[in-house]
């Protein structure tokens, strides 16, 4: 992209993002919340380099709670406009401080929930799957004679017209930075790459597939257990958090989602088979690579 394309990109997010404030009644907002509420229109990073250029022209203001000391996963940090009264921000604060503290809490767990519910959506469309059973926990590192040279592991792995697909699911609101290992671990296993995420960087899609992956598939709405149900509508309507109640995966979306994916698989397999060759004996050593996947251990 050139730099004025570049340019006018940050334009278009600053705009955006003072639209929030004044068009949409965005009283204050944490960094994260303004890059997701923002997310389907400008990539992260994106978002936030418009947020500190506003902040530098005095066009948004940092804020917080009094008193309040810092922590490594909850938001101390809020952005208000600048002639807004703290006073009337304060409360706003201190509930979003509160869903995001609830959401921190349990995103682990609803990690596990979605990749149970697409593991249940592959068996009720009759795939064949590994592990076989709900009843033996996810995440697996062997598979047959095959074994990852590391710790790392991969969701399950999914089989039909005898293509088997190493299926990791991503559910977390920020971009998944552990890829690399997962992508490898899938195809050590011997097993084409299949990640199913909220929401990836732009930068991850293309390089999956040119690295021999499957996909990948978006969902966009992180699944959360709908015993939260009422606290997920209030997170939905304070943060514009891109979280959704719901327990399964419906076979219509299933099928709108992984069929095309299959469907190109077959036809591009052994071009598939080439790249993930090439990946093992030579790319999987490219620091871009790794760094454009993620390789957080």
């Amino acid at each position: 992209m050139s730099d004025s394309a570049t340019d006018q990109r940050q334009d278009e997010a600053k705009a955006a993002i003072l639209s929030l404030f004044d068009s949409q009644n965005l009283k204050v907002a944490y960094d994260r919340e303004i890059r997701y509420r923002l997310e389907s229109q400008f990539p992260h990073d994106v978002t936030g380099k418009a947020i500190r250029q506003l902040e530098r022209d005095g066009d948004i203001a940092r804020t917080g709670l009094p008193g309040r000391r810092g922590s490594a996963d909850l938001p101390i940090q809020f952005y208000k406009r600048s002639q807004s009264n703290y006073n009337d921000l304060i409360p706003v604060i201190r509930k979003k401080l509160e869903l995001s503290a609830f959401i921190i809490g349990v995103a682990n767990e609803m990690g596990r929930h979605a990749e149970s519910a697409w593991w249940r959506a592959f068996k009720r469309n009759n795939w064949v799957l590994y592990p076989a059973s709900e009843d033996i926990p996810l995440g697996i590192h062997q598979y047959q004679d095959r074994r990852a040279s590391t710790d790392h592991d991969i969701d399950f792995i999914a089989e039909k017209d005898g293509i088997r697909y190493g299926v990791e699911v991503k559910n977390g609101l920020n971009y998944p930075d552990d890829l690399y290992w997962k992508f490898s671990v899938a195809v050590e296993l011997g097993t084409i790459p299949l990640i199913i995420a909220r929401w990836l960087n732009p930068g991850q899609v293309p390089e999956i597939r040119a690295l021999g992956g499957s996909g990948p598939i978006l969902y966009k709405d992180a699944m959360y257990s709908t015993t939260y149900n009422l606290m997920i509508t209030d997170i939905r309507e304070t943060l514009g958090a891109p979280i959704q109640a719901r327990d399964e995966v419906a076979d219509e979306y299933f099928a709108r989602k992984i069929d095309p994916v299959h469907k190109a698989t077959q036809t591009q397999l052994e071009t598939k088979s080439s790249q993930l060759r090439d990946f093992i004996l030579k790319k999987r050593l490219d620091p871009r690579t790794r760094r454009t996947l993620g390789d957080r251990r």
